[in-house]
């Protein structure tokens, strides 16, 4: 009988600890996606408020990127970027890697040089937990990945 409590037990605990582990992945894909919609669609403010303080480095460095032409072109767009969250897996307690697919989204190539729109483009996006809040924590800007061809 104790056995049987002993297992009982311990997979209550497990199943406790799969639903707070899903429940965090989730947490933490919202905040991918909120923070990717923020950002791929310029609203740099709302997007840092979304970050470690490290981070925020980052964002005013793309925001200083901007010319009034590209100001000019982001306030007459009629669609906004839109993102797909295809993937969130936890690399450990505090940390979350997230997938996601950004669409029509308008991408600085280079200083100088007008923003051009994109689709379909990957990005994972690190996101480490602080007080109780999912934030993204960058190392640089956003790059698109590279699909396999698989």
């Amino acid at each position: 009988m104790k056995r049987v409590v002993l297992f009982l037990s311990a997979l209550a605990v497990l199943t406790a600890c799969g639903d707070n582990l899903s429940s965090q992945q989730e947490k933490a894909g919202r905040a991918a996606t909120a923070f990717a919609e923020a950002y791929f669609n310029y609203e740099l403010s709302k997007a840092a408020g979304l970050t470690t303080p490290e981070t925020k480095k980052w964002i005013s460095f793309a925001a200083s990127g901007l010319t009034q032409e590209d100001v000019d072109v982001l306030n007459t767009r009629s669609e906004a970027a839109t993102v797909t969250l295809t993937a969130c897996e936890m690399v450990g307690d505090t940390v979350c890697e997230a997938c996601i697919v950004v669409d029509n989204y308008l991408a600085a190539d280079s200083i100088g040089r007008p923003l051009q729109l994109r689709s379909d483009d990957d990005f994972r996006l690190t996101l480490v937990l602080r007080d109780g809040r999912w934030l993204v924590r960058m190392a640089g800007l956003p790059r698109s990945e590279k699909r396999s061809r698989d």
